[in-house]
């Protein structure tokens, strides 16, 4: 490698950036948990429609093994760039190209993506109206088309309209959420899907001290958790965590390993200060970056018996970060 860009990882421990090689070629590289590396595509590699592959940007690894990125190429002599995705099997699709037709205009530019772990990919980019006017606009992909949730000039929360909205952060179950530049108030953070609600916005009060002066974009945690930065306007800085809607989370949830049950699993579907009966043998090497207190409690035959090992011997089973919070083991 001549170049290794910033890194994104997803759920199973998959590792995807942008890298150049010592002969200046581009290219998009995955580290397994195990640190076995893959080439996903190269500059030269073919594009969807033809032609191939020049450049591409910021990618993202989703929970299925897919990676979404920014690429631009060329076909017949002409420039493509776009959003496009490659599967699992390696197949690659365009997702939002320059140059598509959509309910707003047609699309002008497409930004470095994001992606849910059901697959929801959102960008930020620009569109040309019907009026000749390019807008910055936050699209979303889950299927078809891409369309926009937040566009330039737009109808935003409540009386406001978009100033201009900012790159999107994706969640689980269709969560969308930007921070946007606002006619009234001026920032805040959005969440975009379905009707547009604020979370917090500037001179708004909360529970960490003055008003919201300025904030920071958005990123998606576990379930519909969100994380992001603001200032307030007393100069200080916090770090923030919401849960928004229903947090499907339950208070005890029970694991089987020779059932073919998992550990990480688990941890998606229980609740902070919950609980994880475990029985079996668990063979995995499990990242906690995220969460309140947490107990992990063997149970088997009426008595506390179960067995963590690691999948990956050179990696520990149990890796936990600072921001997890507490996690206790009981044996």
């Amino acid at each position: 490698f001549a170049a290794i860009d910033v890194p994104a990882a997803n759920a199973t421990g998959d590792i995807v950036f942008r890298g150049t090689d010592d002969s200046d070629r581009k290219g998009l590289y995955r580290i397994g948990s195990s640190d076995a590396r893959t080439v996903l595509l190269v500059a030269g590699d073919p594009l969807p429609d033809g032609g191939t592959f020049d450049t591409f940007g910021g990618p993202v690894a989703g929970d299925d093994g897919s990676v979404v990125f920014f690429g631009s190429g060329t076909t017949a002599g002409s420039p493509r760039k776009g959003v496009f995705r490659r599967a699992p099997d390696g197949r690659v699709s365009g997702l939002a190209l320059a140059g598509t037709s959509l309910a707003e205009g047609v699309l002008q530019t497409a930004q470095v993506p994001a992606v849910g772990a059901d697959g929801v990919v959102a960008f930020r980019g620009t569109v040309a109206g019907l009026d000749a006017v390019e807008r910055t606009a936050v699209f979303v992909v889950d299927g078809g088309v891409p369309r926009a949730i937040a566009i330039e000039d737009g109808q935003g929360p409540g009386v406001s309209t978009y100033v201009q909205p900012q790159s999107p952060a994706v969640g689980s179950g269709g969560l969308v959420a930007f921070r946007a530049f606002l006619s009234v108030p001026f920032e805040g953070i959005v969440v975009g899907s379905g009707t547009p609600a604020l979370i917090a916005a500037q001179g708004q009060g909360n529970a960490v001290g003055a008003a919201y002066e300025s904030f920071a974009d958005p990123v998606a945690a576990t379930r519909s958790r969100l994380v992001f930065a603001a200032t307030l306007a007393d100069g200080s800085a916090h770090l923030l965590r919401v849960t928004l809607g229903t947090d499907a989370a339950e208070p005890t949830v029970r694991v089987d390993c020779a059932l073919g049950g998992t550990l990480a699993a688990a941890v998606e579907r229980v609740a902070d200060d919950g609980v994880i009966e475990v029985s079996g043998t668990c063979r995995e090497n499990l990242r906690l970056d995220d969460g309140g207190r947490l107990r992990i409690v063997g149970v088997g035959r009426g008595r506390r018996q179960a067995l963590l090992a690691p999948a990956d011997e050179t990696q520990p089973a149990l890796d936990i970060r600072p921001t997890a919070g507490a996690v206790v083991v009981e044996e």
